[in-house]
């Protein structure tokens, strides 16, 4: 009995030594898939969404398994029929999904039961949303005061909204999805003292997941190029391909914007720019233009159509792939940096009256 024991533990080990660590396990059961429709599995690899496992659908079910070091978000997706589901997968879990292809039924995840919890939260406000925009497209320009009307009340909603974020995210201090809501929705306009605090209100297990670590690397990039840093160097070509250097303009006051000619927010902001230009460089103020184009010709159109007369224009003409937007924590523009005469960063950001008010502060002579 003890040899026979003993013969039935040794595969049973084997069998436990070798199922894979951290595998997730998504199965579904969906009324409406035809047979043989292929099912893809994504998870984040490399800045973006990567198959990491398909499967042929067989009697409605499918099956698809990953392994998952932390949890992080993964999408179901059904090309053919134009599904994306996004999934909190978490490891060793397994998961289904059942229902019908009008709405899914997903357990087997706690963190996607948060995230459920979190759209619900703010899906009706949303759809509010949704409907007051549809009015905007649908009003004519000329209808003025319907426009102001209806933006008034789609920035109250959308103040609203993020108020809910906030607050969610304030009651879930142990969920790894209040992180990713910040990355996903707030990480474009949170200063580093926001980001802080909020990474700071994270029990220890969501400061290192991995949203938490995409937020503190966010708060290292800001940190690099806050006030009172000095502003890392620029050296890109310039419009006729000679290496523009950032510290070449050292002894003047600079801001560093950064750009695009099919940017309509930028194309907006650049007769602030021109203004501010023309009023105080006699006074040592000059700007070093980054361009975020990827064509030539429209950025150099561009140039000229707005009068930009400085002489301190660069670009990769990569679009975003720009090694200094990056470093300068850029995610959306326009943006930029002012430094002082000693390449010190003293403002960020600044647009509009906010330039004017800080140029003055540095030039009160001019008038």
């Amino acid at each position: 009995m003890k040899k026979l024991l003993f013969g039935l533990i040794i595969p049973l080990f084997l069998l436990a030594a070798c199922a894979p660590k951290n595998q997730c396990t998504i199965q579904g059961t969906v009324d409406g898939i035809n047979d043989s429709t292929i099912v893809y599995l994504k998870l984040l690899g490399d800045n973006k969404y990567e198959n990491v496992d398909s499967c042929f659908v067989v009697n409605n079910s499918f099956e698809l398994t990953a392994q998952i070091e932390q949890i992080q978000i993964a999408y179901v997706t059904i090309r053919e029929l134009r599904i994306n589901q996004p999934i909190f997968v978490e490891p060793n879990s397994k998961i289904t999904i059942t229902g019908t292809l009008e709405k899914f039924d997903i357990v087997g995840s706690t963190s996607h039961d948060q995230f459920m919890d979190y759209q619900n939260s703010i899906s009706d406000l949303q759809v509010k949303q949704q409907e007051l925009y549809n009015q905007y497209v649908q009003t004519p320009k000329e209808d003025t005061t319907t426009i102001s009307s209806i933006e008034l009340a789609y920035d109250a909603l959308d103040s609203t909204i993020n108020s809910k974020r906030i607050e969610w995210i304030n009651t879930h201090s142990n969920s790894c999805v209040a992180p990713y809501i910040i990355i996903s929705e707030l990480i474009y306009t949170s200063s580093i003292e926001e980001l802080q605090n909020f990474f700071n209100s994270f029990v220890e297990s969501v400061q290192q997941s991995y949203y938490g670590n995409e937020i503190q690397k966010r708060i290292n990039v800001l940190a690099a190029v806050n006030n009172g840093q000095s502003a890392p160097e620029i050296a890109l070509p310039n419009q006729n391909g000679d290496t523009l250097r950032l510290s070449d303009l050292k002894g003047q006051y600079v801001l560093i914007d950064f750009w695009a000619s099919w940017c309509g927010p930028c194309r907006r902001e650049n007769p602030v720019v021109v203004a501010a230009y023309e009023k105080y460089h006699e006074n040592g103020f000059t700007v070093y233009s980054i361009s975020l184009d990827d064509n030539r010709d429209k950025w150099l159109q561009a140039i000229e159509a707005d009068g930009l007369v400085w002489e301190s224009h660069v670009s990769l003409l990569k679009g975003w792939d720009n090694a200094s937007a990056k470093e300068y924590g850029v995610m959306s523009i326009p943006a930029n940096y002012l430094i002082d005469k000693d390449g010190i960063i003293i403002g960020n950001n600044l647009r509009g009256e906010d330039l004017e008010a800080k140029l003055k502060e540095l030039f009160p002579d001019q008038q």
